[in-house]
């Protein structure tokens, strides 16, 4: 019952921000790459099953979990170019992100990164 009501809870007080960041093509091209990576072994994963299943080849099953586990982790990493330390009434503090990344954000009154 706890994880039902922590949901409704963090659901009814989370803040969001919405920040706008541009990358250069360099960057944009490796995040890029790293989505198709992610999702091709995502693919990967859901063919070594039908693979697994086809030949009884119970080792290749062995391989799913862990091109699976790989694929997501690449694609999250790769949908998120600044993480959101904290939000405030009116300031988002970042955690991460280049300092020539940070200087071409926005100069806002309480800025903190």
């Amino acid at each position: 019952m706890s994880p039902i009501v922590y949901l409704f809870v963090a659901l009814a007080v989370r803040r969001r921000a919405e920040l706008i960041v541009g990358l250069c093509r360099a960057h944009a091209t490796a995040r890029r790459k790293q989505h198709v990576i992610g999702w091709g072994l995502v693919a990967l994963a859901v063919a070594l099953v039908a693979v697994a299943i086809a030949l009884g080849a119970a080792i290749l099953g062995l391989l799913v979990p862990i091109a699976l586990v790989i694929g997501v982790v690449m694609i999250g990493l790769a949908g998120h170019i600044v993480r959101v330390r904290s939000i405030d009434h009116n300031t988002a503090r970042i955690s991460n992100g280049s300092p020539r990344l940070r200087e071409g954000l926005p100069d806002l009154p309480g800025r903190l990164w």
